[in-house]
């Protein structure tokens, strides 16, 4: 279907659509694809950006992990408040940053400027 060009600017184009197509490829873990890795401020900014208005996933380890050391998602929302970004590593393709507060640690990653989820966390004992 041809779209005129008034009608494609108002079509909207969900923003992960690029990077499925990206990831049949095997480029989505080339790290300029997103523009990460990011300044430790601006993951900060990110973080606190998502939080209100976007979406925070778990991945079934990070749950997994949580109930081991008996942290709830309240817990690792309020890490990411409150908690030190530290510089991100790359793993499995993705970047992976870790925010510390206290004695949590919640390891996330960036879906999209809307999207975060938390990849593992974990209490110091």
């Amino acid at each position: 279907m041809c779209f005129r060009s008034w009608q494609w600017r108002e079509r909207e184009v969900p923003a992960l659509d690029f990077l499925r197509i990206v990831t049949k490829t095997k480029l989505a873990s080339l790290p300029f694809m997103t523009g990460e890795p990011f300044a430790l401020h601006y993951a900060r900014q990110l973080i606190h950006r998502i939080l209100p208005v976007g979406k925070v996933g778990f991945s079934t380890h990070a749950l997994q992990e949580m109930a081991k050391d008996h942290l709830t998602t309240i817990d690792c929302t309020n890490v990411l408040r409150g908690g030190v970004v530290e510089p991100p590593e790359l793993r499995a393709g993705t970047w992976r940053y870790r925010v510390r507060a206290a004695s949590i640690y919640v390891v996330i990653a960036f879906r999209s400027d809307t999207h975060l989820v938390v990849v593992t966390a974990w209490r110091i004992r």
